[in-house]
């Protein structure tokens, strides 16, 4: 569920479901994340900076092993053009 500044919610049940962004570019991502607060909305953001560690994010290996810690995504924001693997690979 999308969480708005005014407190109404699109989607499902599950307030404050995280957004992963995979950029490894930091103007990049301060962008996104400025139109994210301007849009109103309020939910928590996780920044990788690679297609390893997403991986490993995505599927709760090395650094990433607590799903508690870690939670499954509901939204992803994935930069196509990155070193490999990228957002094709």
């Amino acid at each position: 569920m999308i969480v708005k500044g005014n407190g109404d919610t699109t989607g499902e049940d599950g307030a404050g479901e995280l957004i992963l962004i995979v950029d490894d570019n930091p103007s990049d991502v301060l962008l996104l994340q400025r139109t994210l607060r301007q849009a109103g909305v309020m939910n928590p953001t996780k920044v990788l900076e690679g297609g390893a560690a997403t991986i490993e994010y995505l599927t709760n290996e090395g650094a990433f092993a607590e799903r508690a810690r870690f939670p499954f995504p509901r939204v992803i924001f994935l930069d196509l053009k990155m070193p490999p693997p990228d957002g094709l690979a």
